[in-house]
C-alpha cells in the first residue's frame, strides 16, 4: 500500500490517467456483457421465481492435472477451493509458465485416474515411451521435504511443490512422444497441501460480478467451479453447421446442468441470469460468466486443434464471438485485426463459475441433484 501511495504522488496525472481507463473498461465490460444475456428478464423471474427445481445435475467432473484428461465423478466433496482433487497438479516449462491446451493441444488425450486406495493420482502417457513406463504415479498428498515454488496463473500467486528430476524426465519425454520432436525443460508441480489461490485479490476480479475474499482455487484458473447447461449447448449446435457441432467436453466444466421442470421450449442461456442457487442443500453462488479461450476449438479425444488451422474461423469460438461476445480482450488475438485472425478484442461467453455461499462450506454434490435457483440478476 505503501508503495502505491508513493506512486500517486510522484505521478498523480499518469495514476489518474490510469484509473480512469480502468474504470471505462469495467463498465463497458459489464453492459456488453448484459447485450448479450439469452433471456428476457421478465420471462427468467416468472419461471425462476417459484423456488422449484429447474434443473439437475447432469454430470460431475474433476481435472486432477490440469489441461489433461477429466475423471467422472458421480459424487464429489465441495469446499470454497471447490472440488476435492480439481487441478491439484499442472505442467509448467522451462520460464516457469503453466503449460495448457493452449500450447499443447495433445495434453487432452492424457488420461488421469485417481487411485483412492493408494492416496494417488497416475498419469498415463496415450503413446508408448522407449525407456520409461507408460505412466507415472504422484501422491496427493507430496511429501514435506520437497522444494516450493512460486509460479504466475492468471496474476494469481500459486504456491507449489517441484515433483522431482525423475517426474520431469518422464513428462518431458511424453510430451516429446505426443508432439513427435525433442523437448526439454518441462517440470511437474503439486500446489503445496494447505495452499490455495484467491481471486479476490487480484486483477482477475475486474472479471468476477460477485467474488468474495473466501473464494478460493487450487491450479483452476479464475475460480472453484464451473457450471454449463446441456440446453445452452443445444442451442449452440443448433447454429452451428452439422460438421461443426461439438460435445459437452470442449468447454470442460465441473458440473453440467440439464434443465427440467418448466414449461418453456428453448432454455438455452438460462444459467446466465443465475445468481443464487442450491444444488442439493448446498447453497452458491454465481461469481461470473466464464470466458473462453481457444480451447474449446481442441478435440478432446484426438488433441486436434481447430485454431492451429485456422484461428479466425476455428469452431465454436468463431460462432460464439458472434452471438456471446463478452465484451473481453483475450490474449494476443484482441489485439489483432481480424484479416490476420483477430477476434476484435472480444472473448465469448459459455457458462458461469460459482463459488460457495459460506466458506465453511464442507459438502456433497452428487449426479441427478436437484438445483433450485434462490435469486436472479438484477
Amino acid at each position: 500500500m505503501g508503495i502505491l501511495l508513493s506512486l500517486v504522488r510522484r505521478r498523480p496525472v499518469v495514476f489518474s490517467v490510469a484509473f480512469l481507463l480502468l474504470a471505462r473498461f469495467y463498465l463497458r465490460l459489464k453492459r456488453d456483457r448484459k447485450k448479450f444475456l439469452g433471456f428476457p428478464k421478465k420471462g427468467v423471474s416468472r419461471i425462476l421465481s417459484s423456488g422449484q427445481p429447474v434443473a439437475k445435475v447432469k454430470s460431475l467432473w474433476i481435472f486432477p492435472v490440469k489441461s489433461c484428461k477429466p475423471v467422472k465423478m458421480e459424487r464429489v466433496r465441495l469446499t470454497n477451493n471447490g472440488f476435492e482433487y480439481d487441478r491439484l497438479a499442472m505442467i509448467v516449462n522451462k520460464r516457469g509458465v503453466p503449460v495448457t491446451q493452449r500450447m499443447i493441444p495433445e495434453l487432452a488425450r492424457v488420461e488421469i485416474r485417481i487411485l483412492q486406495e493408494e492416496s494417488k493420482i497416475r498419469i498415463i502417457s496415450p503413446v508408448s515411451l522407449k525407456s520409461r513406463w507408460n505412466y507415472i504415479d504422484i501422491d496427493l498428498q507430496p511429501p514435506k521435504n520437497l522444494p516450493s515454488v512460486t509460479f504466475d496463473l492468471h496474476g494469481i500467486a500459486s504456491k507449489c511443490v517441484d515433483l522431482g528430476d525423475e517426474m520431469a524426465d518422464w513428462i518431458c519425454q511424453m510430451i516429446a512422444s505426443l508432439r513427435g520432436r525433442e523437448c526439454s525443460g518441462y517440470r511437474l508441480v503439486q500446489i503445496c497441501p494447505g495452499s490455495s489461490r484467491n481471486v479476490y485479490n487480484s486483477a482477475a476480479r475486474l472479471l468476477m460480478d460477485d467474488a468474495r475474499p473466501h473464494d478460493g482455487t487450487l491450479l483452476s484458473d479464475l475460480a472453484p467451479l464451473s457450471l454449463t447447461s446441456a440446453d445452452s449447448l443445444r442451442k449452440l449446435n443448433c447454429i452451428l453447421a452439422a460438421e461443426s457441432q461439438v460435445p459437452m467436453d470442449r468447454f470442460r466444466s465441473n458440473i453440467v446442468m440439464e434443465c427440467c421442470g418448466t414449461n418453456m421450449k428453448d432454455l438455452g442461456f438460462i444459467e446466465d441470469w443465475f445468481e443464487r442457487i442450491e444444488i442439493g442443500n448446498v447453497k452458491l453462488r454465481i461469481i461470473g460468466p466464464t470466458f473462453r479461450c481457444v480451447i474449446p476449438t481442441v478435440d478432446q479425444a484426438t488433441g486436434e486443434a481447430g485454431f492451429r488451422k485456422n484461428i479466425r474461423n476455428a469452431e465454436p469460438i468463431k460462432t460464439l464471438k458472434s452471438v456471446r461476445s463478452g465484451g473481453l480482450r483475450f490474449g494476443l488475438t484482441g489485439l489483432l485485426p481480424m484479416s490476420m485472425g483477430g477476434s476484435k478484442g472480444l472473448a465469448p461467453i459459455f457458462g458461469v463459475y460459482v463459488g460457495v455461499q459460506d466458506e465453511h462450506t464442507d459438502a456433497y454434490i452428487a449426479e441427478g441433484d436437484d438445483i433450485v435457483v434462490r435469486s436472479v440478476r438484477k
